[in-house]
């Protein structure tokens, strides 16, 4: 018995990543605040061509947030922590969700702070990890909860430059859409302003 248990548990134990792997997420660790320009392509069955949207990305450690869509259609999405919030200025709406009552929800920010959080040890706990070097290297991830996979099929992230930084992300989704979201402008530590990350 406790030879089958010892197997099971170094069965579910994740792979070692090749040491430039390991190096490039220490570096993705080191941030604690970036700033980026997104363009956000969406790949979807329902649509007769790709949706592209443009904004601003901002992040801030432990789980902060600022998703800001300029164009086509001004939205800003908010995390703070447990709260998420988000508004549509020009019509005036806004929404809050507790993630801690919503699984569905804090199954999809978990998708979103996968890559900007930089938390190698919770990458291999949570997603089985494929690295393909570069430059640029490629990381593929797929959830390993079942509940995850039903909204997020997976992830591959595209890392380059000294020191490593995310310049691309494709979100898969179960049914075969996928979004696909270009970084440019990156800053590294910025001073941001004041409010950057309240509640709409």
């Amino acid at each position: 018995m406790w030879l089958a248990l010892s197997i099971a548990v170094l069965a579910a134990e994740p792979a070692p990543l090749p040491p430039e792997a390991a190096a490039a997420w220490a570096e993705l660790d080191d941030v604690q605040r970036l700033r980026a320009k997104f363009e956000q392509v969406q790949h979807r069955s329902i649509l007769s061509t790709p949706l592209v949207s443009t904004g601003i990305l901002a992040f801030a450690r432990p789980g902060q947030v600022r998703w800001e869509v300029s164009a086509p259609v001004r939205s800003v999405f908010v995390l703070d922590g447990t709260r998420l919030a988000t508004a549509l200025p020009d019509l005036g709406h806004t929404e809050s969700v507790d993630l801690g009552s919503n699984p569905e929800a804090a199954r999809l920010v978990q998708g979103l702070m996968v890559w900007l959080g930089g938390d190698l040890a919770g990458v291999q706990r949570d997603y089985d990890v494929t690295w393909r070097a570069g430059p640029p290297a490629v990381v593929a991830l797929t959830p390993r909860d079942a509940a995850v996979r039903s909204v997020l099929a997976g992830l591959e992230l595209t890392i380059e430059g000294t020191p490593a930084r995310i310049r691309h992300v494709k979100l898969l989704e179960p049914g075969g859409d996928r979004v696909e979201i270009a970084l440019t402008a990156i800053e590294i530590d910025p001073v941001l302003p004041a409010g950057t990350f309240a509640l709409p």
